[in-house]
């Protein structure tokens, strides 16, 4: 059951790694943000130049607050099976929240 966890997450973006007893799967918060719906174009100057949401034009300044809220130290523990984030302080949570609670799904459909 492990492995399908694993390889699920691996595939909505995340990597997996083992080391010093610990068995974790981290997320990049910006292949995260692609897993949920969202896409985006940057100008060479690294500015948002576009943004959508299912497909729905949404504003820069939304999905810049989408990638830094989703630019955490995000991670499920294989070993206690919960998700754990730290981030900082002012950042808006509820993007985290909300990709939080998608992994969880995806999780629950293997079980």
């Amino acid at each position: 059951m492990v492995e399908k966890i694993i390889t699920c997450l691996v595939e909505l973006g995340g990597n997996h790694w083992e080391k010093y007893g610990k068995n974790r799967v981290y997320f990049d918060g910006s292949k995260l943000a692609v897993s949920l719906g969202y896409e985006w174009d940057n100008y060479n100057t690294g500015n948002i130049s576009y943004a959508k949401l299912d497909g729905e034009k949404i504003s820069n300044s939304e999905m810049n607050r989408v990638l830094n809220s989703l630019n955490c130290k995000l991670y499920y523990d294989l070993d206690d099976e919960k998700f754990h984030w730290y981030t900082s302080p002012g950042i808006r949570q509820e993007h985290i929240e909300m990709g939080i609670e998608f992994l969880k799904e995806k999780i629950e459909e293997i079980n």
